[in-house]
């Protein structure tokens, strides 16, 4: 029962995530997940791998042991963890498999990919390649909602990260940004979290950060950006007690997630 369950949520969390088409024809797909699900007593055991469908090469494996004294909180919590882990090791390998260095060379896919991926990490020079990249998408396909809403989180990553306040300029590009990737896509759960994190960072409104967050996650329950987002707002709107679950929960859904360092500086002021 935990197992089908499991399935379903996990199924239901990466087709919903903007950026993935999930697929049941194997000759269609990139990857292909595999997973089982052990039981004893009160306690279950989890293992997924990753596979690459061009090269039949395993990527990545992890395992999830839990509680289950009430089967509804596990399966959520169980899907949660497994389809952020899915999510989290298909961007680095996208990049590996993106043989170019630059739109010239990649598909808008790639370089959206790449774009991603680059925001993810901590240095100055990738957030400005993120950036650059996404540009240059919009500027061969002006109505793509992934990357308006790619540029508006590269402009604010500096203060994001807490490396600088964001120059209106930048935080003026950002909100543009962040306007048009929702506009052209509002069923997007990223666009919605590009546009709460601008509300958040720099327009300094904690009612439309949260009203944006709330929006992601009502379209992606499972989208651990927007909900370490809504917990950060919460937390700024003095309601620590209900933010600081949220991001911890992402933190321990997936420990080697990049951003975990920004969602926990946050949580020990």
């Amino acid at each position: 029962m935990l197992a089908a369950a499991v399935t379903s949520a996990v199924s239901s969390a990466l087709s919903n995530q903007t950026g993935l088409t999930l697929v049941t024809d194997l000759t269609r797909a990139d990857y292909l997940a595999k997973g089982s699900i052990q039981a004893l007593g009160g306690r279950y055991r989890a293992t997924v791998q990753l596979f690459d469908q061009h090269s039949s090469e395993q990527f990545a494996s992890e395992r999830f042991g839990g509680e289950i004294d009430d089967l509804f909180s596990a399966e959520e919590e169980l899907a949660f963890r497994i389809s952020t882990a899915v999510r989290f090791a298909i961007y680095p390998r996208n990049i590996q498999r993106a043989s170019g260095e630059g739109l010239g060379d990649d598909t808008i896919e790639a370089s959206l990919a790449k774009a991603g991926y680059l925001l993810l990490n901590e240095s100055r020079a990738d957030w400005r390649t993120a950036l650059e990249l996404a540009e240059a998408v919009t500027t061969r396909e002006p109505s793509n909602s992934m990357a308006y809403a790619i540029k508006a989180v590269a402009h604010l990553v500096d203060v994001i990260s807490g490396v600088r306040a964001v120059p209106t300029q930048d935080g003026e590009a950002a909100f543009a940004a962040a306007k048009r990737a929702v506009e052209l896509h509002e069923h997007s759960d990223f666009a919605h979290h590009a546009k709460a994190m601008v509300h958040l960072f720099y327009k300094c409104d904690l009612n439309a950060a949260q009203r944006e967050c709330e929006r992601a996650l009502e379209l992606n329950p499972y989208y651990p950006f927007s909900m370490a987002i809504l917990g950060l707002t919460l937390i700024f709107q003095d309601d620590a007690e209900t933010g600081t679950p949220l991001c911890t929960k992402v933190v321990e859904a997936n420990p080697r997630l990049p951003n975990n360092r920004r969602f926990m500086r946050s949580i020990s002021y």
